[in-house]
């Protein structure tokens, strides 16, 4: 176990360990077959770019001698089985977009540190990867 030395680090871990979790919430979603076709394809899509922003989130931490967080797979499970347990269309959608939308809200508090260059690149990726996801399960509704 690594011990956190700045408000810093403890950000990056904490969205690391979130992104994880979401990443395996998704894909139990997907390995259940209970998303709707037009969901599961944009699960598909945010599971296959969300590992690349995880890779580049750890990358930042390992450049700090800190280990990334694998999150709490015991969460993911549960809130994968509260998304499939509502699983209507719009219900699903409306519980991805939530999960999307605080996850951004922890990455809008990141905003308020300084950042060196190559971890401001990194966050600025993740928060366009956030948005396209959001923009995703949206469309996903529409059809």
């Amino acid at each position: 176990m690594s011990l956190i030395r700045d408000d810093d680090e403890a950000c990056l871990v904490e969205l690391h360990a979130r992104g994880r979790e979401l990443l395996e919430r998704y894909r139990e979603l997907l390995d259940d077959d209970g998303a709707p076709a037009a969901v599961a394809e944009a699960l598909s899509a945010v599971v296959a770019a969300r590992s690349d922003r995880l890779d580049a989130l750890a990358g930042r931490l390992r450049a700090r001698d800190a280990l990334p967080s694998a999150g709490d797979p015991d969460r993911a499970f549960i809130e994968a089985l509260g998304d499939l347990l509502g699983s209507a269309d719009d219900a699903l959608v409306d519980r991805l977009v939530e999960a999307e939308t605080r996850w951004a809200g922890l990455l809008d508090d990141a905003g308020e540190l300084e950042w060196s260059d190559e971890d401001r690149a990194a966050l600025d990726r993740l928060a366009r990867h956030i948005e396209a996801s959001i923009e995703r399960f949206d469309s996903a509704r529409r059809g």
